[in-house]
């Protein structure tokens, strides 16, 4: 919790990066940690991703601000640098999420709306990850570097959330209309790293037949 802490507080950003390795190293070496630093991570992967939902959309009352350094819709400043690290924990440990979303005995009653809901269309947990990971307004308002690392992450909380028998069909299908409905706006970066992996999850979705074709963006990407 104290790096945690530490990514949450302001005018540190010098750190941040340095947080995020931490952050990253603890998750790898230190096993028993692995769930909570997930649930940790998801929280402030939805935190962050209503903050840049709500800059995006300026005629929100909830509005606070034109940069990352502004508290996000949740009440929680969090350091923009070690956004990538984040979502690397919960995509590579997204295997954890279903034992991450238990591990709740000490959460106030904010922090499970927090940990469960990104908005009020979220079906579940795994579709509020995938929602805060891909949300639109990243792509104006977040590095590629970290763009990339969302969009690698997005998929492996897909992959998890299909092996999970607890995951409704309802979530299922959410999960995969948001990645129908958000991916092409990753595929149009300019940057190549984002853009590529934006367009290979795409299609590898598409050819396993998983998405209803009614995205039409798909045609202006090359």
């Amino acid at each position: 919790d104290i790096l945690v802490q530490l990514a949450r507080t302001r005018n540190i950003e010098e750190h941040g990066k340095l947080i995020g390795h931490q952050l990253v190293d603890v998750a790898l070496r230190v096993l028993p940690v692995r769930p909570y630093a997930v649930r940790r991570m998801m929280q402030i992967l939805m935190e962050t991703g209503t903050q840049q939902q709500e800059y995006s959309n300026p005629s929100s009352s909830n509005n606070t601000g034109s940069n990352n350094n502004a508290g996000n819709g949740r009440g929680h400043h969090v350091m923009p640098e070690i956004l990538p690290s984040a979502s690397w924990i919960v995509g590579e440990y997204s295997n954890l999420i279903s034992e991450a979303i238990i591990l709740d005995e000490d959460l106030e009653e904010d922090e499970h709306d927090v940990l469960l809901e990104y908005d009020e269309n979220s079906k579940g947990t795994y579709h509020a990850v995938i929602q805060s990971l891909t949300a639109p307004a990243h792509t104006q308002t977040l590095e590629a570097s970290t763009q990339s690392v969302y969009v690698q992450a997005c998929v492996k909380v897909l992959a998890a959330a299909s092996i999970n028998t607890n995951v409704s069909n309802e979530e299922l299908e959410a999960c995969l209309e948001t990645l129908e409905m958000n991916l092409p706006f990753y595929m149009e970066s300019m940057d190549v790293e984002v853009q590529e992996r934006a367009f290979t999850n795409y299609m590898l979705l598409q050819s396993l037949e998983l998405l209803t074709g009614g995205n039409q963006q798909t045609n202006s990407v090359p």
